[in-house]
């Protein structure tokens, strides 16, 4: 077992047990549920980072299992489940959103992770989340397209291959459950909107 990986489940045992935030948690899916009406100027790709923020958000303040992405899948589930918010509704959810989760929609430009492999792992997970957005039309201009996440992907492919092999299911699996704990340690640097960005910057160079 890698020290990352030692560390990275040593870090979610405890939030499971000393720091979990269920209120915290239940706000999150508050504002995941409430984000689609969110007023905005940007488009699909903003609306979308948004509404993943406070996904991850949710299962980072109360995780359940050391599966973060089949976690985020459920979440998402749930939200299906709710009757869309109205704009009214929507605005008076704000306040409390921005107080508790300042990242979330705000746009401006971030860091990435020093630690390279958490960068390649939080930069594979965001950049996959944001591919639909990317594909889809819109009637704003993307702050990306879809050439610059496959970029993306490919860097980091090349990087991570050699140690999760894409023939070794159980590696595979893994890589699944490491990049997931990386997409909740992304709500420490922004939204996916701006950390793809950042992603694109990064290994583009």
């Amino acid at each position: 077992m890698s020290i990352l990986l030692a560390a990275l489940m040593l870090a979610s045992t405890s939030s499971a047990t000393a720091t979990s935030d269920p209120d915290l948690s239940l706000l999150a899916r508050k504002c995941a549920a409430a984000s689609p009406a969110f007023p905005r100027e940007g488009g699909k790709i903003q609306g979308m980072s948004e509404l993943l923020y406070y996904v991850a958000a949710a299962v980072k303040a109360d995780p359940q299992t050391d599966a973060p992405m089949d976690e985020m899948q459920s979440v998402m589930a749930e939200l299906q489940q709710y009757r869309p918010a109205t704009l009214a509704e929507a605005r008076a959810m704000i306040p409390a959103c921005d107080a508790r989760f300042p990242l979330a929609r705000r746009t401006d430009s971030v860091t990435l992770p020093a630690d390279a492999d958490l960068r390649d792992k939080m930069c594979l997970g965001v950049s996959a989340m944001m591919l639909p957005g990317a594909m889809a039309e819109d009637t704003v201009a993307k702050p990306f397209t879809v050439s610059d996440l496959q970029q993306v992907l490919s860097a980091v492919a090349a990087r991570l291959n050699p140690r999760y092999p894409r023939t070794d299911a159980s590696a595979q699996e893994q890589l699944k459950i490491e990049v997931g704990h990386a997409l909740l340690e992304s709500t420490e640097t922004g939204n996916g909107m701006v950390v793809a960005q950042a992603c694109i910057a990064a290994y583009s160079e």
